[in-house]
């Protein structure tokens, strides 16, 4: 594997293969052992490298599979990685084993090593160079439809408390029935996430645009704004703790139904987002302070 300063954390590992769709619980890593846990109630081992800064991509990973369906499994892993893996084989040691699966930004090294491995069997080169997976923009999202909007509102009813996307949906139910948004599959920290990207893909426009269509045809946003949002994507620091009095680079307010929101940005931990909060402004810890002290 390659060596990459860093650390790989268990929740947002376990978080980032659920959202490709992975029925996955990943275990507390041992120190005798890489990382280990259940793919369709089945057991599989990974070793996996930390992001790059620059474009976030792992540059190597391995994975074993037992029992497992091979080709939606490897698909959805391919997603998480953003590329295809070069190798598949087998141990001579491990009859249980169903197949070992490597990925590497710099295959050729770690080719020259598992032809020349006398404890590996069934050796397949399946790529020879990097592939990329590119995810459509369309399966980045969850929309919101009407049918889909009534069942929250059935929900709320039963438990006002009752969650989506780990935040409360209540306060959220005026707007996203008027505006029917493209939710983030993934989430951020700060709010109602409508986008949420790791790092900077190349299809930055086109992903803000497509997300950003339904508050343009609701008149919440102008195309002045989206070219602004556009633009702070594409500049926005994406380091793990970046400074929170730069974080928030677009912020707009709107009402729905009586109740005031806050689109706005922030980056954190890797990931860039917009997203929509409850209440007329949305504040860094640091204004908060400052009003705190002011009394006001």
């Amino acid at each position: 594997m390659h060596e990459k300063p860093g650390v790989v954390y268990w929740a947002e590992l376990q978080g980032e293969l659920s959202d490709t769709g992975l029925e996955v619980m990943v275990g507390i890593p041992r120190p005798d052992r890489p990382w280990s846990g259940q793919i369709d109630g089945k057991l599989f081992l990974m070793d996996v490298d930390t992001k790059d800064p620059e474009d976030g991509r792992r540059g190597s990973m391995r994975v074993s599979l037992f029992g497992q369906d091979e080709e939606p499994t490897i698909a959805k892993l391919s997603t998480f990685m953003r590329y295809k893996p070069f190798a598949r084989y087998r141990w001579k040691s491990s009859d249980d084993l169903t197949a070992s699966f490597e990925w590497s930004t710099d295959p050729n090294p770690r080719i020259e090593k598992l032809q020349n491995d006398e404890r590996i069997r069934e050796l397949q080169i399946l790529e020879t160079g990097l592939v990329i997976v590119e995810e459509p923009i369309e399966e980045m999202f969850s929309q919101a439809t009407p049918e889909v909007v009534e069942k929250w509102e059935k929900a709320v009813k039963q438990n006002p408390q009752v969650e989506f996307v780990r935040k409360p949906i209540a306060p959220f139910l005026p707007f996203l029935r008027e505006v029917l948004p493209r939710v983030s599959k993934k989430q951020s920290l700060f709010g109602l996430s409508l986008i949420s990207l790791d790092h900077s893909p190349e299809r930055i426009e086109d992903i803000v645009r497509y997300a950003t269509e339904p508050l343009l045809a609701a008149g919440i946003l102008t195309e002045d704004d989206i070219r602004e949002i556009i633009a702070w994507f594409k500049l926005s620091d994406t380091s793990w703790e970046p400074d929170s009095t730069k974080r928030y680079g677009f912020t707009k307010g709107f009402e729905i139904g009586g109740i005031e929101y806050t689109l706005t940005t922030d980056s954190y931990r890797g990931y860039h987002d917009l997203n929509v909060v409850e209440g007329p402004e949305y504040l860094t810890k640091e204004d908060r302070l400052r009003k705190m002290i002011k009394g006001d």
